[in-house]
């Protein structure tokens, strides 16, 4: 159930940009506990299309989101 509002809930949320900081923790966690229990850190083979996910998540998380460059 937790997966599910993180994968569903939480990336709407960030499509959208709304609260991205805050809903994108749930997704890191998630992608991490992936990569860790489904894939055994397997970063190069089976696991590497959720290493990818998880980088590009802590990214967002790190630097936040961006301003549209169409925005004058």
């Amino acid at each position: 159930m937790l997966v599910i509002f993180a994968e569903f809930f939480c990336g709407m949320l960030v499509i959208l940009g709304l609260f991205t900081r805050l809903t994108v923790i749930p997704i890191v966690i998630s992608m991490a506990v992936a990569l860790v229990k489904a894939h055994n850190m397997d970063v190069f083979g089976a696991g590497e299309k959720v290493a990818l996910y998880l980088t590009c998540f802590l990214v967002i998380l790190l630097c936040g989101p961006v301003k549209a460059a169409w925005t004058g």
